[in-house]
């Protein structure tokens, strides 16, 4: 399974003296209401300012969990990915992997217990979240270094820019059932091209692109929502187009 989502920390401070982190995503073992017990959780560490991802098991109450490398900065989006099988715990941070830990058990779940977002879901040691979370996606599989560098670029077209130069990309028809043209209104050089679908799957790509505009045939990908991002170096522009 893999979580990718988000976050953004305005201040360490917790609402519940003694408790020292602040939850992002939560999913309760089998051994709930006696502690925390995540079968799953990713958050924030007060206490040494960094994001940490757990994976607890319900025989022991115990399991592996992981900090990520450097301190956080406040008040700046951040993109976090929990990757976990019956062997690894895996933990990212803004495209880069902080930790590959062994985890050594299957993952069980409380039955009819939600997924809490922003939430502790323990009502013995409430906090809530001093942020903000946005565009969390869930995935029935571990996701791939590339497939967590694609979601870490697309997710921007969502709300969270992070393009560096400007450059604005119009497609037109949009939506289309067969084909459609994308235009650059600054002409790019030597770029990539990619269509990504909203599991964070690249389904063409075309390098070496050139000039402002460019045809792009989707009579063979299937109905829904895509996202086109154009690579330049340093640069990254993305677009969203609907497939009918």
């Amino acid at each position: 399974m893999s979580i990718s989502l988000w976050v953004k920390v305005d201040t360490n401070a917790c609402y519940i003296t003694g408790l020292s982190y602040q939850p992002y995503v939560i999913a309760q073992n089998t051994n709930y209401p006696g502690g925390y017990f995540e079968a799953y959780s990713v958050g924030f560490w007060n206490a040494n300012k960094k994001f940490v991802d757990i994976a607890y098991q319900s025989t022991t109450g115990s399991g592996p969990y992981t900090f990520s490398t450097d301190t956080t900065n406040f008040h700046h989006w951040h993109h976090l990915v929990v990757c976990f099988n019956y062997d690894s715990l895996i933990f990212y941070v803004d495209n880069v992997l902080q930790n590959k830990t062994h985890k050594g058990f299957t993952t069980t779940y409380l039955a009819n217990s939600p997924v809490e977002i922003g939430y502790t879901g323990n009502a013995a040691k409430e906090a809530y979240v001093n942020g903000s979370i946005d565009d969390v996606r869930f995935y029935k599989r571990v996701l791939s270094a590339k497939e967590v560098d694609t979601l870490f670029h697309i997710t921007s077209a969502s709300g969270i820019d992070e393009v560096k130069t400007s450059n604005t990309i119009h497609i037109s028809p949009n939506p289309t059932a067969t084909s459609t043209t994308i235009t650059c209104s600054q002409p790019i050089s030597n770029a990539t091209i990619q269509l990504i679908n909203l599991t964070g799957q690249i389904v063409f790509e075309k390098q070496n692109q050139s000039g402002n505009h460019f045809n792009l045939d989707m009579s063979q990908q299937a109905a829904g929502i895509y996202f086109v991002e154009i690579q330049q170096a340093d640069n990254v522009w993305h677009s969203k187009i609907v497939k009918q």
